[in-house]
């Protein structure tokens, strides 16, 4: 009797006590108010920034809850796998206003280089071995021909080029591995390779996953290959590489050599629609001195240009098209010169 007495008496306390936390809600975009999965949030108040209260992830949609004791400023850090770092020391959280935060895709490297030590955690529900590449790796770590960006793929543990340059992931065959350009399937229809080209300069983040995938992926034994590009936004960009052709004076002065990059991007509506169109092309020339002239040069064109188009319709709503075309012209491609031997 006396324990139920104690337990009537003390549940207005309880109820009190359960109320006094407070739940805030808020959501983690990138650069174009698309979401940012797996992001990791750390609260902590300012006078300590080295002991978080909380911590969370964001979810599929880039949406998180934190639960707070109170109103007030709080220290906020995010992290996540491809962007810069979020840090903001005096955000005010309240439970009567959601938290938008924006995180910016890794583009350049720095000139500094801060490191510190995290202890490896266990995510139990990442079931996949995932391996990435992102811009700043595929730019300027240097490799052999550094203007495709499929030459970067040996860069990822497991991943083996062969001598035809074509690469297999953990000792599967090319045609094992699906190959996907911003969700959308660009494997060759006739032999399951990798053949699309496009501006190096584009590539946002390359993505191998292993083992246990989604099923919208397709089926693959040797794990899907996810190449993510870049995405215009409220500013305009303009980029050019490789301008200045090469030249040759092998009977007579020739265009030897010319690989020039091109990208643009902003806005057809700011905060609302955005491009981005990446140019690329390659041309080689070789001559044979052995023939005569008119008749001993093999040339090869590659040109590729990538168009994609972002548009926010509604906060929920987000439209997304892409367009690649890739053109390859070769002319008297193998051509040699040949000795005939006449038998007196």
């Amino acid at each position: 009797m006396l324990k139920a007495l104690f337990l009537i008496a003390a549940m207005p306390a309880l109820v009190w006590a359960a109320g006094m936390a407070l739940t805030v809600a808020g959501r983690v975009v990138d650069e174009n108010g698309a979401p940012v999965p797996k992001a990791r949030i750390q609260v902590a108040r300012p006078d300590s920034p080295g002991h978080p209260l909380l911590s969370t992830d964001s979810d599929a949609a880039g949406a998180f809850h934190l639960e707070i004791e109170d109103r007030g400023i709080y220290r906020i850090q995010i992290d996540c796998d491809g962007y810069f770092q979020f840090l903001d020391p005096g955000v005010r959280l309240s439970e009567d206003v959601p938290v938008e935060i924006r995180l910016n895709h890794l583009k350049e490297l720095a000139e500094s280089m801060d490191v510190r030590y995290s202890a490896p955690a266990i995510d139990p529900e990442q079931t996949s071995d995932t391996k990435q590449l992102h811009s700043p790796e595929i730019q300027n770590v240097p490799y052999p021909a550094s203007q495709d960006y499929r030459s970067a793929l040996p860069l990822m543990p497991g991943a083996i080029q062969d001598n035809a340059g074509q690469v297999h992931f953990n000792g599967g065959g090319t045609n094992e591995t699906n190959y996907r350009l911003n969700g959308f399937d660009v494997s060759n229809p006739a032999s399951g390779e990798l053949a699309a080209r496009m501006n190096v300069d584009t590539v946002q983040t390359i993505e191998w996953e292993a083992g246990r995938f989604s099923p919208e992926a397709g089926k693959g034994s040797a794990g899907t290959l996810e190449i993510r590009t870049q995405m215009g936004d409220n500013h305009w960009r303009f980029g050019g590489t490789n301008f200045l052709p090469g030249l040759a004076v092998q009977n007579g002065l020739y265009l030897s050599h010319w690989s020039p990059r091109l990208v643009v991007s902003g806005p057809i509506r700011k905060g609302r629609a955005w491009f981005h169109n990446a140019f690329d092309t390659y041309y080689t020339a070789n001559t044979v001195s052995q023939l005569p002239p008119g008749q001993n040069r093999a040339n090869s064109l590659t040109a590729t240009n990538l168009t994609r188009v972002h548009w926010d319709i509604q906060d929920k709503q987000i439209l997304t098209a892409s367009l690649l075309i890739n053109v390859n012209d070769s002319r008297r491609a193998g051509l040699a010169f040949s000795i005939r031997l006449k038998r007196q």
